[in-house]
């Protein structure tokens, strides 16, 4: 398939289905070495390690309990991250200004992420006011 960026030359990529259930999708040639090496080096400084936000009965219990990786949520704050950005816009076909930062992780042999739905029943939320307050009460969810 062929990508057309906003202010970049087309960009040929394969993409091969991995897995039906869940489904993983490989894509070639999205960022290149330079691309990745760039993210890497300008997230490192930035790392810590990754929070959860508790349900009301699991407040006071260690966040490893889930995850025990490390992350950062990087803005698109220069020329390549930028590019990057087109790019995911002209593959997802989602404009840049509804996309996310991009969440840059770090494992290290052992650590975990749990799965997880990032949607949620709001009412397991109740006390955490940053839940309440991101959701409109409830009214907003992914």
């Amino acid at each position: 398939m062929t990508i057309r960026p906003v202010n970049s030359p087309p960009i040929e990529l394969q993409m091969e289905t991995r897995s039906l259930q869940p489904l993983v999708v490989e894509i070639s040639s999205f960022l290149d070495a330079s691309d990745c090496q760039h993210i890497i080096d300008k997230a490192l400084p930035h790392i810590k390690k990754s929070t959860v936000k508790h349900m009301d009965h699991d407040v006071g219990k260690p966040d490893a309990n889930w995850r025990t990786s490390s992350t950062y949520f990087m803005p698109s704050d220069d020329d390549i991250l930028r590019r990057v950005d087109e790019r995911v816009s002209a593959l997802s076909l989602i404009r840049k200004s509804h996309q996310e930062l991009a969440q840059i992780l770090r494992y290290q042999p052992g650590e975990k992420y749990v799965a997880h739905n990032d949607n949620f029943d709001v009412e397991m939320y109740a006390k955490n006011k940053q839940i309440q307050s991101l959701t409109k009460q409830g009214l907003f969810n992914r």
